[in-house]
């Protein structure tokens, strides 16, 4: 079986640093998966959530408030998953808060 890890990034549409990202870290061997439009998505993110170790929040993008979504969180949030969070405003509750960006520090962690 694979050791990659596994990423869940959640951006808006068209963001251009969450694509740069996302080809960060699979060219560090992470399996990634990106999510724009949430709302449409929600089940199959919530199913993401739930096998992933690490969740990335970007700027501007809301992940859907649905039932599945928030046990998804709380179950990563217990299996002590990374919960990052890249917005300038407010930071969703258990979320780390990474206003600089991520650094080589974080990817390692992320990509180890």
């Amino acid at each position: 079986a694979c050791e990659c890890p596994d990423v869940v990034i959640v951006s808006t549409l068209l963001d251009s640093n969450a694509m740069a990202l996302a080809a960060l870290l699979e060219e560090r061997g992470a399996r990634v998966s990106l999510f724009t439009e949430t709302e449409k998505d929600a089940p199959a993110l919530a199913r993401a959530i739930l096998t992933t170790q690490t969740l990335i929040l970007c700027s501007n993008a809301k992940l859907p408030e649905t039932k599945q979504t928030e046990f998804a969180l709380e179950s990563l949030r217990r299996a002590n998953g990374i919960l990052l969070s890249l917005s300038k405003n407010t930071v969703p509750e258990g979320f780390v808060s990474l206003k600089n960006g991520i650094d080589e520090e974080i990817l390692q962690k992320i990509c180890n």
